[in-house]
């Protein structure tokens, strides 16, 4: 399967190799940490029972292919540590409702910490108290364990939840995804070194036939060299004929080469990067550049486009994104909405 490659704090040097042989930047972890001996929050009222999981669960952990994190791989791995004669230091909780599986988590000590992992509810079943009620009893064993703090990661969407329950943040990590057919099929030598030379700021004497080509995790050349902060480099790309990214020339500082490329390659205007497959469009309302957004839209960018990953066209992302100022732009531009879906520009 895919493998998903953690730092517990974001590392440049990891991300040069890993990147350079097909790994892609994953989501960033937020990490939390709790001390055991603050008071536990209130324990929620919820429909459901919670209980630590027996040998007899897995057909039905197994079934229950609606809880996020489903893998049955990591199912079978983690109730043999939890179930085994001498359970040591792994508990898996499982939360119940009519004597059906709606939600899990994971308790694993090491040392003097506890970490908190793969905490789930079916989706059916959530807002109703049941993750929380969860967290209370993870928090509650860890007591028991005698563990000094407990910590976990958690996604932005998460932060304001694991505050309430008395978290506090104490970083951010960086993680990766390493396709499994990147595995199976690993970069040639001649890309990995390209994708190094680019992010190393080397130079790519000799390897200008490679300009033309996405690198073994995705990016284009103009990208990675604008996410390790290289403008020199993407210069010399530039020469080298490469793959046009408007996004990043703009990101590098280098506006005069991002206007000149709006104009001679109309068609990088609307082209779709990164993992979110989003176009120049939806990358400046995201960094909330209005300057990027009003020159793309000069050029002729379309704001009918849509993103995918969320399928969202620019008006969706500004609702999204909070990004009024472009929204009230847009809406300026294309006063009459059924304008734009026939592509007229102003």
């Amino acid at each position: 399967g895919d493998v998903l490659i953690w730092a517990d704090a974001p590392s440049v040097h990891a991300d040069r190799i890993l990147s350079a042989y097909g790994a892609a930047e994953s989501f960033v972890p937020c990490w939390m940490s709790h001390p055991t001996t603050a008071p536990l929050p209130k324990e929620p009222e919820s429909p459901a029972v919670v209980r630590r999981a027996t040998p007899g669960d897995l057909p039905r952990l197994l079934a229950a292919t609606d809880l996020p994190y489903h893998s049955p791989w990591q199912i079978h791995a983690t109730l043999r540590l939890a179930t085994r004669t001498n359970p040591g230091d792994v508990a898996l909780l499982l939360a119940l409702v009519d004597d059906a599986i709606v939600g899990r988590a994971v308790l694993s000590r090491v040392a003097a910490s506890a970490g908190i992992y793969d905490v789930g509810v079916t989706p059916r079943q959530q807002r109703r108290g049941i993750g929380r009620q969860l967290m209370h009893a993870l928090l509650r064993l860890a007591r028991e364990w005698q563990v000094e703090r407990v910590t976990l990661n958690a996604t932005p969407a998460g932060v304001p939840l694991y505050r309430e329950l008395g978290f506090e943040e104490i970083g951010e990590g960086q993680t990766w995804h390493m396709p499994a057919e990147t595995l199976r099929h690993p970069p040639r030598t001649a890309a990995v070194a390209f994708a190094l030379a680019i992010s190393g700021g080397d130079g790519i004497a000799g390897m200008e036939a490679l300009a033309g080509r996405h690198l073994p995790n995705g990016d284009t050349p103009l990208a990675h060299a604008a996410r390790f902060a290289q403008p020199e480099m993407a210069c010399a790309l530039l020469d080298a004929g490469t793959i046009v990214d408007i996004a990043a020339l703009w990101d590098l500082g280098l506006e005069t080469e991002a206007r000149r490329s709006m104009r001679a390659h109309p068609d990088a205007l609307d082209a779709r990067r990164g993992a979110q497959r989003a176009t120049p469009l939806h990358i400046a309302i995201h960094w909330g550049d209005l300057d990027f957004f009003e020159a793309l839209l000069d050029a002729g960018a379309d704001p009918r486009i849509r993103d995918g990953t969320f399928d969202g066209d620019a008006w969706g992302w500004c609702h999204a994104l909070g990004n009024d100022e472009a929204l009230a732009i847009l809406n300026a531009r294309f006063p009459d909405r059924e304008a734009a879906k026939e592509g007229i520009h102003s």
